[in-house]
This record gives C-alpha cells, sequence and structure tokens, in this order.
C-alpha cells in the first residue's frame, strides 16, 4: 500500500462516521484545529497526512489502522464494554447511557434485537426487576467483593439511585424503533437466577422474590400488550403519538444468538452480548455483512407477533406464562421446603 492510498483510505474510513449533513472538511478541521483550506488539501492528497495528524485521527474515530494496511489479514477490530473498569452497577448503566443516548437521536437508523434472554431494558419497566438484575451484575457477573456478603433485598441503599439512571435509560431506549427477534426461553435465564437465590437462601425475605415473580407476570403481559400495539410505551400507559417502533418476531429455530444489529446508509454496526451485560461492538465490514446475513436467515424463520399475527401472539405469551408458572412452583417448593428445615 502507497503513502495515498493510505490516506485516501483513512480519509474513507472516516467520511464513512460523518453524520449526513455534516461537511467533512468541517469536521477534520475542527479535530486537527486546521484551517479548512489546509483540510482540504490533505482530503484531496495534495498536502501528505503527517504522523501527528494520522494519530490524532485514529484516536478520535478510532479507526482500524491494522485493517486498513491488511485489510485481508483476517483479523477486526472491536470495542470491549468489559475493558471498561465498573465497580458498580453505576458505572455501568452510564456506559449503557452514553451508547444508547447517542444512539436515539438518529433518525435513519434500523435496528435489529436478536435474543434468546429478555433485554435488561425491559427489566427497568419494574422497580423489583431492576434491583433483582442490578443484584446479579454485582455478585455474580462482576464479582464485586462487598456484593458477596450480601443476600437479595429490594430495599437497599443504592435502590433511588439505580432506579434513577435506569428510567432515564428506559427513557432514552424507548426512542429507538427496533424489530426484536426472540424465542420462547427469554425469561428462563432470569427465572433460574431466581431459583437459584431460593434455593441457595441468598435472600432476607421471601416476599421479595415472590414480588420478582408477580413483576415478571406483569412485564409478560405489558410486553404482549407491546407486541400487538408495536410500540414502546410504559406499562399502564398507552403509546404517544411519536412512540418508536416495537416489532416483535418469535422465531424457535434459531441458535443461541445474542446480539443488535444497526444500519444506516452510511454504515452498519454489530453489538454482540458476552458474559451478560457486557458486550462487543464493532463496524468492521466484514463481520457486519456477514451478520447481516445470519439475521436474513433468523428472519426467513420468524413469526410475526404484532396485529397482523394474533395467533401466533396469543400461542407465543401462553408459552412465556407457562414458563413463569412452572417456575413459581418450583421457587415456592424451595422456599417451602426450607421453611420446614427451619421449624
Amino acid at each position: 500500500m502507497t503513502s495515498q492510498q493510505l490516506q485516501n483510505a483513512i480519509i474513507g474510513a472516516i467520511r464513512q462516521q460523518v453524520p449526513e449533513g455534516k461537511n467533512l472538511a468541517d469536521e477534520i478541521a475542527g479535530v486537527l484545529s486546521l484551517s479548512k483550506n489546509g483540510v482540504y488539501k490533505r482530503i484531496n492528497g495534495t498536502t501528505p497526512l503527517s504522523l501527528e495528524d494520522i494519530a490524532i485521527l485514529s484516536q478520535h474515530y478510532r479507526l482500524p489502522i491494522d485493517k486498513i494496511l491488511y485489510p485481508k489479514a483476517g483479523g477486526f477490530q472491536a470495542e470491549f464494554s468489559g475493558f471498561a473498569s465498573k465497580s458498580s452497577s453505576f458505572q455501568y448503566l452510564d456506559i449503557l447511557e452514553n451508547e444508547i443516548a447517542a444512539l436515539k437521536d438518529e433518525t435513519d437508523v434500523q435496528t435489529w434485537y436478536v435474543t434468546v434472554g429478555l433485554p435488561d431494558f425491559y427489566c427497568f419497566y419494574f422497580d423489583s426487576l431492576t434491583i433483582f438484575q442490578s443484584y446479579i451484575w454485582e455478585r455474580m457477573v462482576w464479582g464485586n467483593g462487598e456484593w458477596q456478603k450480601k443476600n437479595f433485598k429490594l430495599d437497599i441503599s443504592e435502590k433511588e439511585n439505580i432506579l434513577t439512571k435506569t428510567r432515564r435509560l428506559v427513557n432514552h431506549y424507548s426512542h429507538i424503533g427496533t424489530t426484536q427477534i426472540w424465542n420462547e426461553y427469554v425469561l428462563d435465564n432470569t427465572l433460574r437466577q431466581l431459583l437459584y437465590i431460593a434455593e441457595s437462601q441468598l435472600y432476607d425475605d421471601e416476599n421479595d422474590l415472590m414480588l420478582v415473580c408477580k413483576d415478571i407476570g406483569n412485564l409478560i403481559e405489558h410486553l404482549s400488550e407491546m407486541a400487538f400495539a408495536e410500540k414502546h410505551f410504559k406499562p399502564n400507559g398507552t403509546p404517544p403519538c411519536n412512540a418508536a417502533k416495537f416489532s416483535l418476531l418469535y422465531n424457535n429455530t434459531m441458535q443461541n444468538n445474542i446480539f443488535i444489529f444497526m444500519k444506516n446508509k452510511k454504515r452498519k454496526e454489530v453489538y454482540s452480548i458476552l458474559n451478560t451485560p457486557n458486550f462487543i461492538k464493532t463496524s468492521d465490514p466484514e463481520i457486519t455483512d456477514y451478520i447481516e446475513g445470519v439475521l436474513d436467515g433468523i428472519l426467513k424463520r420468524a413469526f410475526p407477533l404484532g396485529q397482523q399475527g394474533e395467533k401466533y401472539r396469543q400461542v407465543y405469551f401462553g408459552k412465556l406464562r407457562a414458563r413463569l408458572r412452572f417456575y413459581t412452583e418450583k421457587i415456592k417448593a424451595a422456599l417451602s421446603q426450607q421453611n420446614s428445615v427451619i421449624i
């Protein structure tokens, strides 16, 4: 690769990231603190990019320089949220909010969410589910030492701060239109975690566990209402006129996929969940094209659960209710057994 080819590739990679309606030269001029004329000379190749220019642009736009230099090397560049040091749910929620807040203003983005586990955003609709998820993250995902000594309970000192952040996060997320593809086991991971807490006696008050079960039931009913309305909206409400799209499809043959695929006219991005709730994010063309192909295959075997899918919707949410009843009985049995031992 010649120096001119490298410069063209760098400018091309930046061009893909510049929002529609914004001027490429203005963007680069602001980053490099150069005059517009100086930037135009770099764009057309009259003036070569200096090593300092390349370093600044690479850091600002997170350019995959290795991929640009060696396009056929077989690797790809990605960001991993797990590398960011987190000592609490607050820090993770801040990372998540930064990602979601940036997306909600991009009106031309199409988003598909493929998952075999319930997206955390919907747990945030109910306080008990939010606190339960925070406990799972702190104790079982991040291994926070302080939380290893704590049992699960809903009344925690961090409660209001966590709920404030998650409510703001839900507000951002509700402005993002999505097409989601789930299987019938999306609740199982959360329900198994509840059962584990019950069987391991990692709780202070069994009523807290039963309230989480009850709110999972409330969430199922609300998700059914959203699927019918094909809109995002909060429980006990109605979709506002500007509500974002919520298109839910059912595919029970897909593998254990959990990813978000996003695209607009200029770029594609993939978020892949790794060690929930952490995620890998990449815009590498080979990866995004591959995932788009995977998505196409999943969509071909998916059934819509919206207004045109009344039969499938009734069957699907009936299965979710059955899964909840099954696990609720197992949780009650575990609690009853422990109570009999205590007596």
